[in-house]
């Protein structure tokens, strides 16, 4: 770990008055109770699908795997299985009655791992999960979990188990003692979240080998998992980022009508930076509250190495930070300045974050044509290559219900993935969109692949990959990626 250097500009009695300060701001709000447990199955479910190569998952976690003895091929077909035996994993519920921008939806696989966090073994686990699938699906999936989870513990739980334990404990000391159960308390008034009494935090570990790695942690409703390095003893970095994935937690228990007054202060914000600033603000923010104020008023200095591990969040919650201190100190909750202030650090720090595909593609609405093109397959290419955080995916893209998608979404950046053979379905979109209406004639001209970017009036970007076959998806997707950027005016990349 890098030796952690003081805070520049705070020294004395300032940095203790600066903590003090923030201690107190924290002990003022309710606190909100952490529960920790150590249960291999939550850690079982992450592993699986960490093995079986989500992207979202730790590939520390699924190279230290791939080299033990237990990765036969055997094993990894039925690891490879999984979704064909269970396609019904890649379902969600979505709610949909909150915000375009805030709807959240909780995928299957998440629910299971809340169900896991309580299970007391496997035929728990599959009691509490029934229902959640098919009944043809959840037996061929529990029969692959039975033949599974003895490889796990073999491999990955049991090895560790013991420094698993010890750290844990080490953990629960150091939450006690600093109170971190306060600083979540001032999170929530922050937030403005309505957290339901007497529910704790509950936070599961499971082991990551090694010192130094990728390591994933999630949030799902109270549940907070977490990846922990097996010989790396940062107690104050873990807490740090149990607080990061708290804050999501909160941020998605903000009430209906506090998530419609703050889109409807970020929609009224007029700058084209709005949307980006506050698609990436529950990032953004969780980072400044865990992984910056948390960990400063542990140790007593920001912590200098990475707080996320992906840029423009990064510099986000830098550029927050300040904010966030300030609002948290003075107990103050998210208002119409908070919003102001974020859209233009958001502005300052990233000019270019309006053209750049990195940040364009971070919440995606997916149109296919569903025939040569499938939703999963072209959202898994474009997810092998940029970080996409939200997800919607829709088929036939020139069907009714695609059509009125193209209509509503407006916070999401549009991908029309449609191959040689279904261009009329590419003609109906065309006809919806005014941005494409000036480049029909290029546009539907049959032979070739091309691509295409350009932003609507609102700032909306609209992206056209039109390709004739799955290997030319992958082409296209290479060459946003060389682009980098659209440039107003040349909306075909060449």
């Amino acid at each position: 770990m890098p030796a952690r250097r003081p805070l520049q500009g705070f020294h004395g009695f300032a940095a203790l008055a600066w903590l003090c300060a923030g201690a107190s701001a924290a002990l003022a709000a309710e606190p909100l109770e952490l529960r920790f447990a150590l249960n291999p199955l939550p850690a079982f479910l992450v592993f699986v699908e960490t093995a079986r190569g989500d992207s979202m998952r730790s590939t520390t976690l699924r190279e230290a795997f791939e080299r033990s003895r237990q990765a036969t091929p055997e094993v990894r077909a039925q690891l490879a299985a999984i979704l064909d035996e269970a396609p019904s994993l890649r379902e969600s519920i979505v709610f949909q009655s909150y915000p375009e921008a805030r709807r959240q939806a909780r995928m299957l696989p998440e629910l299971m791992l809340l169900a896991a966090a309580q299970a007391r073994d496997l035929d728990d686990l599959e009691l509490r999960c029934r229902g959640l699938l098919p009944f043809p699906e959840h037996a061929r999936l529990f029969a692959t979990y039975r033949a599974l989870y003895p490889i796990y513990l073999e491999a990955l739980w049991e090895p560790h188990r013991g420094e698993l334990a010890t750290f844990q404990a080490r953990l629960e000391a150091r939450a006690r003692q600093a109170d971190l159960a306060g600083i979540l308390g001032a999170a929530r008034e922050l937030i403005g979240a309505e957290w339901p009494p007497g529910v704790p935090f509950e936070v599961r570990l499971y082991p990551i080998p090694g010192r130094q790695g990728h390591s994933i942690s999630m949030s799902s409703a109270n549940l907070e998992t977490l990846g922990v390095l097996t010989d790396k003893e940062d107690v104050d970095g873990i807490l740090g980022i149990l607080v990061h994935e708290a804050c999501h937690s909160l941020w998605d228990a903000q009430p209906l009508e506090r998530q419609r007054e703050l889109d409807a202060r970020f929609a009224a914000n007029p700058s084209p930076y709005a949307r980006y600033a506050y698609r990436l603000l529950n990032e953004g923010l969780a980072a400044a509250v865990g992984n910056g104020e948390t960990y400063a008023r542990l140790t007593g200095r920001l912590d200098e190495d990475p707080w996320y591990n992906e840029a423009t969040i990064e510099g986000y919650a830098r550029a927050l930070y300040p904010l966030v201190h300030d609002y948290l100190t003075r107990g103050r909750r998210l208002d119409a300045a908070f919003v102001d202030q974020a859209v233009a650090r958001f502005a300052g720090r990233f000019p270019e974050a309006i053209y750049r595909f990195d940040n364009l593609l971070t919440d995606v609405l997916l149109l296919c044509d569903g025939d040569a093109l499938d939703t999963r397959r072209v959202g898994q290419a474009l997810r092998a290559r940029f970080r996409i955080n939200s997800f919607s995916r829709m088929a036939p893209a020139g069907g009714p219900d695609a059509l009125a998608a193209l209509a509503e979404a407006r916070s999401s950046t549009v991908v029309l993935a449609i191959s040689e053979g279904q261009l009329g379905q590419l003609a109906r979109a065309v006809d919806a969109l005014p941005v494409l209406q000036p480049h029909r004639e290029r546009l539907l001209a049959p032979g070739g692949e091309l691509a295409f970017a350009a932003l609507e009036p609102d700032g909306r970007a609209i992206l056209v990959l039109r390709v004739r076959d799955l290997d030319g998806l992958q082409r296209l997707v290479e060459r946003l990626l060389r682009a980098e950027r659209l440039r107003p005016g040349q909306p075909f990349l060449e």
